[in-house]
């Protein structure tokens, strides 16, 4: 600790000397001499480069106990069943960027590879790569694949009109972004109003280029208002109807204490198409509005344990009736595909690949999690528990997890699984029971 200090303390006076050498009289200072004297100060140390990077390496092994009679388990292993499945991901992360001056350039990918006893699969993306102006600290301008990042929400972003949904189940996770030009124009203020933002996105979909925004080819202009107002982030965002139909949002967040924040969102999606399995097997096509909210709070205590509250309402999600609908209609397509009848079975399928294979496809749900830093002196350690539930059915994923970084740039992290809920409900329907994974991680 002693070494560390007199390092720390050097580098401090180090930089404090070099700030004492700008100004007009510390020639007539006799510190500037004690500088000259006993430090060397390289500026290169302390100046902006202009090519940063980094990014991670990372290994993942999983196992996961199969819930065979589970719905989802028998559209996706009716063919090969099993009673669990193990795999192993290897994972390549990088960020790169470059600025010179008002231009600049930024890169994020990812490379996976993983194997399983389904077989081997290798994937690439890029996540981001744009370009960047910014030729007056007040307007910048972005043109390239980036992620807009819309939203409070910490799990869900009902607003994130222009962003893919994020994993609940770890949502930290890098996201892809999309094909867009994005111009954001800033203003300071006095007064209770402090800050203005506005952003303007035109994200267009063609062949190849955001296809997965939407089926036609079509321009979306999307606006987001950020103001700075009594203390309090609030955002009014909209999506005009290009690929997909017309919405509306509006979100904050605000620290009650420095210890004690509060957020929400709410959007107005109109004219969103659902299809819905009607208990005598009819699919119908409804095009309705919807609102989407969320309501949560974030507390960190004066010992470093933080809690996340949430709660989610889906307006376009499915009510625990219709689940339940979906889930006894794979139970009879099952049991047709068994006595040599698969065109049931299919039709089940393709309903997956819709709205009910979404990772949340109900209707409300609640989120909790919960870290401690170092608990009882436990040096490096973090454990945490993250509960997502769904709200009508109770069904519930509970994920305890234990983090370790006590040795430099390096991770680990060992967390378990376990789905709970009844027949026919979300969880309890879902084609895993338990699952552990063990994750390595070295940043770089």
């Amino acid at each position: 600790m002693c070494c560390a200090s007199r390092g720390a303390v050097g580098r401090l006076a180090r930089v404090a000397l070099v700030v004492l050498a700008q100004l007009p009289v510390a020639s007539a200072l006799p510190v500037a001499s004690l500088a000259q004297e006993q430090y060397r100060f390289d500026v290169a140390e302390v100046e902006k480069r202009p090519f940063t990077y980094g990014g991670f390496l990372q290994g993942l092994a999983t196992r996961q106990r199969l819930n065979s009679d589970a719905a989802l388990y028998r559209l996706q292993f009716h063919q090969n069943p099993r009673e669990q499945l193990d795999a192993s991901e290897l994972r390549v992360h990088l960020d790169l960027g470059y600025q010179a001056g008002w231009l600049g350039a930024v890169f994020r990918g990812e490379a996976v590879r993983e194997d399983s006893s389904a077989g081997v699969e290798t994937d690439s993306t890029v996540q981001e790569a744009y370009l960047t102006a910014q030729p007056a600290p007040v307007f910048t301008l972005d043109v390239g694949k980036r992620v807009a990042r819309w939203g409070k929400g910490y799990a869900w972003n009902p607003i994130a009109f222009v962003d893919r949904p994020k994993n609940p189940d770890d949502p930290e996770l890098s996201q892809e972004g999309f094909v867009m030009a994005r111009a954001v124009a800033i203003r300071s203020l006095p007064g209770a109003l402090k800050t203005v933002d506005f952003t303007l996105v035109a994200l267009p979909v063609r062949e190849q280029v955001n296809d997965d925004f939407g089926a036609k080819e079509a321009d979306n202009l999307a606006a987001k208002l950020y103001l700075l107002l009594w203390d309090t982030d609030l955002d009014l965002a909209v999506l005009s109807g290009g690929t997909r139909s017309w919405r509306y949002g509006v979100d904050f967040s605000r620290n009650i204490t420095s210890n004690f924040e509060v957020h929400g969102e709410w959007a107005l999606l109109g004219d969103l198409p659902r299809a819905v399995l009607e208990p005598n097997g009819a699919v119908t096509q409804q095009a309705r509005t919807a609102q989407s909210w969320l309501a949560g709070i974030r507390y960190l205590t004066e010992s470093e344990l933080t809690a996340i509250v949430e709660v989610y309402h889906n307006g376009a999600g499915y009510t625990a009736d219709e689940l339940t609908t979906f889930y006894r209609y794979v139970d009879e397509a099952y049991a047709r595909f068994q006595a040599g009848q698969p065109a049931m079975l299919q039709r089940a399928q393709q309903l997956l690949k819709g709205a009910y294979g979404q990772p949340n496809p109900g209707r409300d749900y609640g989120y909790l999690r919960v870290s401690q830093k170092e608990p009882f002196g436990w040096l490096y350690l973090t454990p945490a528990l993250t509960i997502t539930a769904n709200l009508q059915d109770r069904s519930t994923i509970a994920m305890p997890e234990l983090i370790y970084a006590g040795v430099t740039n390096l991770e680990l992290r060992l967390r378990l699984a376990w789905l709970a809920g009844a027949r026919f409900s979300d969880y309890g329907e879902r084609p895993t029971r338990t699952r552990a994974d063990l994750r390595v991680r070295y940043s770089f």
